[in-house]
C-alpha cells in the first residue's frame, strides 16, 4: 500500500515548477503519491505540471477559482488518502533521499506526528535553519511552541495521516496568512511530537517573489497587529485541546510571554519598542478578553509541565531575578509603554 502522498501548493510558478517537480520525480523512495493543486494561474504552470502526468504516480488538481497558498494547502490535505502526507512548495528542492528519511522517522515512533530535516536556503538568501524538537507531553509541546518556535521546518516534514476524518488543515483566519505555517506547528503539535532529522535533505529556494519574503516589507504597524494575532491564535489552537484550569493557565502565560517577545527567539516581527509592545499587547488581550489572564502566577510556575515557563523566564533579562513577578512585570510592561504612548 502507498504510505506517503506529497502535497504541492502551486501559483504562477513555471520558474520553478519544472526543478520541484524533477526533485520529487527523483526521489529513492519509489512508492508514494504526488497531488498537484494549481491555483488559478496565469502564466505556463498548468503546461509544466501536465508534462509530469506521464509518471502515474502524479495528479494534477486545477483550481477553477483563486484561492491563496493557505486554502490551497487545505485543497490538498482534504484529498489526502494515505498514512502520511508533506507539503512541498512549489519552487523548494528535496535531496534524493528526503522522503525515504523523513518517512522511515515518521514510522519509527507511534509518538511522532511530524518528521523533517534541516532546511538549507538558496537563491537570494543562504541560510540554514534548524528547527529544534518539539517533545514531551500535550502541555509541554504546546508550550515549546509558544516560547520557543517561529521558523517552521517542520511545514515541511511528513506528517502522520490519521483516520480519513481527520485532517489537520492550516488556520485560514489569519490576516494576510501571516505565519500561517508557524501557527500550523502548534496544530501539529497538538498532534504528537515533531522530530527532526538532524542533516540538510531539503532545499528552500529564497527570491524576491516568495510568500515569506514579503512579510517583512509589509508596513510595521500592520506587522505589529499581525504578530499579536498570531500569537493570540496559538493559544486558541491550544485551548481546544488544553482543558484543565491549572494546565491553561500556564498556555495563556506562555502567550502573554510570545508576545511581548519573552522566550527562547525574536523575529522581524517581535515588538521592540514601546509602541509596537503596547499595541501588540492589546490586541492580545482583546483577541482572548473571553479568558481571564492567570491570577496566581507562583502556582503557574510550580506546574509540573511549566518547564518551558521556567527556561524562558531565566533567560530573559527582565525576569531572571524575580522569576514570581513575571505577569505583573509583564502586565507592567505594557501599562508603561501605553504611559508613554499617552504622555
Amino acid at each position: 500500500m502507498t504510505e506517503l502522498t506529497v502535497c504541492v501548493p502551486a501559483f504562477n510558478a513555471g520558474a520553478f515548477l519544472v526543478e520541484t517537480l524533477n526533485s520529487i520525480s527523483a526521489q529513492s523512495l519509489g512508492d508514494f503519491k504526488v497531488l498537484i493543486s494549481l491555483d488559478r494561474s496565469d502564466d505556463d504552470s498548468e503546461a509544466v505540471c501536465r508534462r509530469h502526468l506521464a509518471d502515474p504516480r502524479f495528479q494534477l488538481i486545477v483550481q477553477s477559482e483563486r484561492l491563496d497558498w493557505v486554502r490551497n494547502c487545505n485543497a490538498l490535505i482534504k484529498q489526502v488518502d494515505t498514512p502520511y502526507f508533506c507539503i512541498t512548495p512549489h519552487d523548494d528542492l528535496l535531496g534524493v533521499d528526503y522522503l525515504a528519511k523523513t518517512l522511515m522517522l515518521a514510522k519509527s515512533d507511534p509518538a511522532i506526528a511530524c518528521a523533517y530535516s534541516d532546511i538549507e536556503g538558496f537563491g537570494s538568501r543562504r541560510v540554514l535553519t534548524i528547527q529544534r524538537e518539539v517533545r514531551g507531553t500535550t502541555l509541554e509541546r504546546a508550550t515549546d511552541v509558544l516560547l520557543n518556535h517561529f521558523h517552521a521546518a517542520a511545514f515541511r516534514g511528513v506528517v502522520r495521516h490519521g483516520r480519513p476524518d481527520d485532517r489537520p488543515y492550516l488556520h485560514p483566519g489569519l490576516r494576510r496568512n501571516f505565519a500561517a505555517d508557524t501557527v500550523w506547528l502548534m496544530t501539529l503539535a497538538l498532534r504528537g511530537e515533531l522530530r527532526r532529522l538532524p542533516a540538510v535533505h531539503y532545499r528552500k529556494r529564497c527570491h524576491p517573489t516568495s510568500v515569506h519574503a514579503a512579510w517583512s516589507t509589509w508596513p510595521r504597524a500592520e506587522l505589529i497587529v499581525m504578530w499579536a494575532e498570531q500569537c493570540a491564535a496559538l493559544v486558541r489552537i491550544a485551548l481546544t485541546e488544553i482543558q484543565a484550569p491549572a494546565d491553561r493557565e500556564v498556555i495563556l502565560l506562555a502567550g502573554l510571554m510570545r508576545v511581548v517577545g519573552v522566550g527562547g527567539f525574536t523575529t522581524f516581527a517581535t515588538p521592540s519598542h514601546p509602541l509596537e509592545c503596547a499595541t501588540a499587547g492589546i490586541v492580545f488581550g482583546e483577541a482572548l478578553q473571553d479568558f481571564p489572564p492567570p491570577a496566581e502566577l507562583p502556582k503557574v510556575l510550580m506546574h509540573p509541565e511549566a518547564r518551558h515557563l521556567r527556561e524562558a523566564m531565566e533567560r530573559d533579562d527582565m525576569s531572571r531575578a524575580a522569576m514570581r513577578n513575571l505577569l505583573p512585570r509583564l502586565l507592567h510592561r505594557i501599562r508603561g509603554h501605553l504611559r508613554q504612548l499617552l504622555s
